[in-house]
């Protein structure tokens, strides 16, 4: 099954078949990114997270990657993402954050 989300699709082209993990500063950066989002893009994030799973034909329940449900909202261990989730998330961060400046 794939899924037929655009910024899914825009984004996952702009990314490399094979790619590197993202370096420990790198993940640290964008998680700050993440962090400093309003709770619509966070939800691009969280969507961007539901549609590899879909794409890859990995199988999750409700929260894909080990997240766990806080109070406060979903928390994701970046360590446990795909090389390439990571690298769709990183290219998604940059690009927004320039667009937002």
């Amino acid at each position: 099954m794939t899924s037929k989300f655009p910024l899914y699709a825009s984004m996952a082209n702009l990314v490399s078949d094979s790619p590197e993990e993202l370096s420990v500063d790198e993940k640290k950066e964008l998680i700050t990114k993440i962090k400093s989002f309003d709770r619509h893009t966070q939800e691009l994030v969280y969507a961007l997270i539901k549609a590899y799973g879909i794409n890859e034909n990995i199988p999750t329940t409700n929260l894909p990657f080990e997240a766990k449900q806080l109070k406060t909202g979903i928390k994701f261990d970046i360590t446990k993402f795909p090389p390439k989730l990571q690298q769709i998330l990183n290219k998604f961060a940059t690009m927004h954050t320039q667009n937002v400046q």
